[in-house]
């Protein structure tokens, strides 16, 4: 029988949670619920752009009867912390169903095995912006609605990651992205901090920020699910340096000559 994802969270999230359905080899279908405007708000999440249908691969579909068995059975998940048809892992809840497994909610990242040597999992759609794919070295900052969950990388992160590029390669001359969400917290991050003179700030749609990621040549990231997506799907054949604490999220296998966490 066909599972059914109920997707919830941002591009990135959505990914990990398809990531996970695919991995553990389900055949599943998508429903686009819980990240409809209303219900976002109800939830009380963020109300950034949702790019989810923009950028990845997934067969949408939605039913009203499904919807309604889903919503009951997870009202009852939160009334008595079990559910009848539905895996979620959520922060406020985290159950396996008592019958059986037809439908999946949460985030589903924690424990997922990752070859980043080998991935060829396919679930972003090829869409690239090819004004935007000329870049020798990008760094990921993210800031904005990180910064208010205290969730955003410190300057010492960015600092040693620069370092660690430096001292393996010349950057002098490098065509440099910084791809954010806020610029202006990414200028406080890296004052002082010189790039070169072809650095260039980009605060674009998600298309063509994560056509920057996937195709840099080099890149440092940020802590963001959005980030390591594209570090999956990408084609990043050189140096790629990523925050250590998504080593305690995912097992990820890596090459330890060209990729370095810290």
């Amino acid at each position: 029988m066909k599972k059914k994802l109920f997707i919830i969270g941002g591009a990135g999230n959505i990914y990990f949670q398809q990531l996970y359905m695919k991995i553990n080899g389900y055949e599943y279908s998508v429903s686009e619920l819980l990240v409809l405007k209303k219900i976002r708000s109800l939830l009380g999440h963020t109300h950034h752009e949702l790019a989810a249908d923009r950028l990845l691969n997934y067969q949408k579909n939605e039913n009203l009867f499904i919807d309604v068995i889903f919503i009951l059975d997870l009202c009852f998940g939160f009334l008595f912390k079990k559910t009848l048809f539905t895996v979620v892992d959520l922060r406020s809840l985290k159950t396996s169903a008592l019958l059986k497994s037809i439908f999946y909610v949460g985030y589903f990242q924690e424990n997922l095995n990752i070859d980043l040597q080998n991935a060829n999992y396919k679930l972003v759609k090829e869409k690239f912006n090819s004004k935007m794919l000329d870049c020798d070295l990008c760094l990921h900052i993210r800031g904005g609605d990180f910064i208010r969950s205290n969730s955003q990388l410190s300057r010492d992160y960015y600092v040693k990651a620069i370092e660690l590029i430096r001292s393996k390669i010349d950057i002098t001359n490098f065509n440099v992205k910084v791809v954010t969400n806020d610029i202006n917290f990414s200028k406080l991050i890296l004052k002082g901090i010189y790039l070169g003179k072809n650095c260039q700030f980009v605060s674009g749609n998600a298309v063509d920020d994560l056509s920057i990621i996937m195709s840099s040549k080099n890149l440092i990231s940020s802590n963001s699910t959005f980030a390591f997506m594209a570090i999956i799907e990408g084609d990043n054949k050189n140096i790629t340096i990523l925050p250590k604490e998504l080593l305690s999220k995912f097992y990820i296998q890596y090459d330890t000559e060209s990729t370095f966490f810290l």
